[in-house]
């Protein structure tokens, strides 16, 4: 779902070789997820990695985005993760 008026828009870029344009955004608040105190960053990896000639993995970790802008979709993926793991030690902060 979109949240039109949750961000201000800052600058933009458009790359005319690239179907994609940059554009930088900021907000007066975001909300992050802490366990035992420390910032808790999500990544997701692949159970079997393959690996190039050099030995690096073909296809790496994916990180999911560390902070949220509303308290809604914090409180949705800290849910998420104390039902995952069985605890009720991720909690919701405001930075």
């Amino acid at each position: 779902m979109a949240r039109p008026f949750a961000y201000k828009k800052i600058h933009q870029h458009n790359n005319p070789y690239n179907a994609h344009h940059m554009t930088t955004m900021t907000s007066s608040h975001m909300y992050a997820i802490k366990y035992q105190g420390e910032y808790v960053i999500i990544c997701t990896e692949p159970d079997f990695p393959e690996y190039n000639e050099k030995g690096n993995p073909t296809s790496p970790r994916k990180y999911k985005r560390p902070f949220f802008n509303t308290y809604k979709s914090a409180k949705t993926q800290c849910d998420k993760l104390n039902q995952l793991f069985n605890t009720d030690e991720y909690q919701i902060v405001k930075i």
